[in-house]
């Protein structure tokens, strides 16, 4: 009975993967780093990828309401200082392991111990108990109205409880998500994974992932993909442009990214309050000029519109200033390509002048942002995306771009404001206290907004689907093969 029961299982095995390739899609476009250790992931087009191979301990749907994921069930306790969750003990990763609460402690425990992206909005938590295999404790130092968003990031995705990242492996993430990340004859293909749930519900069985050209994310130009999610504009700029993209249609997604300046507590003139107000003033007006030039919307604070907390409209208009006597120098730092037509657009050097500036102009990567202060620029302007649809969401991302704790860079007095509107349960009160420090920090001119980045998907027309939505990620296993 042995021997039958294994040749039945490597029939089935059999079908699967020849079933896979028989109707494989084109998934473009992924990053050169992909794949690496899901705690080192911190680009947008990357998240999207793990939403696919993990699952988080609970999720969102389309309309952003927190569902079950890993979790099936969960409760609040001690005045909100503990969550008790009772998982699911049907689960399974795609190499069969059963999974249980040590499983997510585990992975909760290593993203806030190598410092994830995501650790950034698990400061809340000090403990995470597994009294059974199926339910896990969570507590809290302090209440938290948006754990359970955070919790729902593709990047806390569950893994095996010991598992680490192996580069060489021909499927280097384990997870229990509806795709498995399997390396097959030289390429990434993401996979059915038939221990998930529902799996036959999965039309697209097998997707050829289509990698970007190089680390400045230039497309190919030989290969068109059936589907990119979460395409910038630049991107789909550049897709429409390729021999072939006429069969390619898209719409936008919902989308909260956006672009912002910061005044650097590293820079050499921070404190100087009348140089600081100048050169915000100068940034604004930078952005004005830009968001017009490239036919974007302007952004209106550190809270993207949408999100609770933003402010309505973008109409703090830069101040008009006397020349000084001698320019002042003024270094901006450039987050990657992410102005690279800003600069095109707009010329900083002669707007700087107008505002007493010697401008001189950095571009650094994402992971140079930890070194900034070695180079001692006076603003850092950067694109960013929240991490899941809530004021947090943005805020707890913010550390990573000013370089130092929050609550300390705002002051006191806001940061006041700050705690109150984190442990406020009423949505109305809590939007209203993240909108007045929303404001404060463009009237302080500590910060000034750029403009909105949209976002879209690009691909075959029968394969579009409604995942345009206000979920962190879309999810490809949701995509429908309709009839041309």
């Amino acid at each position: 009975m042995k021997n039958i029961f294994f040749v039945l299982v490597g029939g089935l095995m059999a079908f699967e993967i020849q079933a896979a390739t028989t109707d494989i899609k084109k998934y473009g476009y992924v990053p050169v780093t992909f794949p690496r250790d899901p705690a080192e992931v911190n680009q947008f087009s990357e998240h999207i990828l793990l939403g696919q191979i993990l699952e988080p301990l609970v999720d969102t749907d389309k309309l952003g309401n927190v569902i079950p994921g890993i979790a099936k069930s969960w409760k609040f306790e001690k005045q909100g200082t503990t969550i008790k969750f009772q998982l699911d003990s049907t689960r399974q990763f795609s190499n069969g392991k059963k999974l249980t609460s040590k499983d997510v402690e585990y992975t909760l425990n290593r993203v806030i111990e190598k410092k994830s992206q995501s650790s950034n909005f698990l400061l809340s938590v000090a403990s995470i108990e597994t009294p059974t295999d199926d339910v896990l404790v969570i507590k809290m130092k302090e209440p938290n109205v948006s754990i359970l968003k955070a919790l729902s990031r593709d990047q806390v995705g569950i893994v095996p409880k010991g598992w680490g990242f192996e580069k060489e492996s021909n499927e280097p993430i384990i997870g229990t998500g509806p795709y498995r990340l399997v390396k097959d004859s030289g390429h990434w293909f993401l996979k059915k994974n038939v221990t998930f749930p529902s799996q036959e519900k999965i039309e697209i069985p097998s997707w050829k992932l289509i990698y970007f050209a190089d680390t400045q994310m230039n497309i190919p130009s030989t290969e068109i993909p059936d589907y990119v999610p979460g395409a910038s504009a630049s991107i789909k700029e550049s897709i429409f442009k390729l021999k072939g993209s006429e069969a390619l249609k898209s719409i936008e997604q919902i989308s909260y990214a956006q672009t912002s300046a910061w005044w650097h507590p590293h820079g050499e003139s921070f404190g100087d309050i009348e140089k600081q107000s100048r050169a915000m003033n100068f940034v604004e007006a930078v952005f004005e000029q830009a968001s017009k030039s490239l036919g974007f919307e302007r952004a209106t604070g550190v809270i993207p519109k949408g999100v609770a907390g933003h402010l309505l409209n973008a109409d703090f208009k830069p101040d008009k200033w006397v020349k000084v006597k001698k320019s002042q120098k003024l270094k901006l730092a450039f987050v990657a390509a992410t102005f690279d037509d800003m600069i095109s657009k707009v010329d900083v050097q002669k707007l700087g002048k107008e505002y007493g500036f010697e401008v001189e102009v950095l571009k650094v990567s994402p992971t140079e942002l930890s070194s900034l202060p070695g180079k001692k620029p006076d603003v850092v302007f950067a694109g960013w995306a929240g991490g899941f649809n809530d004021p947090e969401g943005f805020i707890a991302l913010l550390p990573t771009f000013i370089g130092k704790p929050f609550s300390d860079y705002i002051g006191p007095k806001l940061a006041e404001i700050y705690k109150k509107a984190r442990h406020d349960s009423d949505w109305t009160s809590r939007s209203e206290l993240f909108r007045n420090m929303n404001s404060s920090l463009r009237k302080d001119r500590l910060m000034a907004p750029g403009w909105r980045i949209p976002f879209s998907i690009v691909g075959k027309p029968n394969l579009i689907s409604e995942e345009a939505t206000y979920r962190y990620t879309p999810r490809l296993h949701a995509v429908r093969q309709k009839e041309n």
